[in-house]
């Protein structure tokens, strides 16, 4: 009887690890820090950056007022190429130079999240003449109060001027 008991523990114990790897897992793959899509031929990606004070939704179509607002508002800094680098991943990015901004704009929307594993879900992005509207919702996968947030980076032609956004 006491092998019993101690078979059944054991079995109890795996069953407790296996949940929590599979827990753990699900919780990773929800917590990538960048993500692209493309939703009917308009490019756009997912930043997460963390909790910032600010609550933007703004058009940038010169690279200079780029630079500034990322230095300013975001856990990027540039090198001495003009080269994005996030602080947290070490990642490059220089996709967006001033070659970039002579042809196209980028739409920017910074979105707070309560939990540091909640995400930013985008069900659907259009221009509608000059109005670029994002429709997006936050998914709750936290278990804390930690605050976050993401960037929703979109490509837009010049004639866009006006962001229409919201859950």
């Amino acid at each position: 009887m006491k092998k019993l008991k101690m078979i059944l523990y054991g079995l109890y114990m795996l069953l407790f690890i296996l949940i929590f790897i599979l827990v753990f897992s699900i919780v990773n793959l929800n917590n990538k820090e960048k993500k692209e899509y493309s939703d009917d031929n308009v490019k756009y990606e997912v930043f997460k950056v963390g909790y910032l004070s600010i609550s933007d939704s703004l058009i940038i179509d010169d690279y200079d007022d780029f630079v500034k607002y990322f230095n300013n508002n975001s856990d990027s800094r540039y090198d001495s190429n003009g080269n994005i680098v996030y602080k947290s991943t070490g990642e490059i990015i220089n996709k967006y130079d001033r070659k970039y901004f002579n042809k196209k704009s980028l739409g920017v929307i910074y979105v707070s999240v309560p939990g540091g594993n909640d995400t930013v879900i985008v069900n659907n992005i259009s221009i509608i003449n000059d109005v670029l509207s994002i429709n997006y919702y936050v998914k709750d996968n936290s278990y804390t109060e930690d605050m976050s947030g993401y960037y929703i980076v979109v490509e837009i032609n010049k004639d866009v001027k006006r962001i229409n956004n919201g859950y």
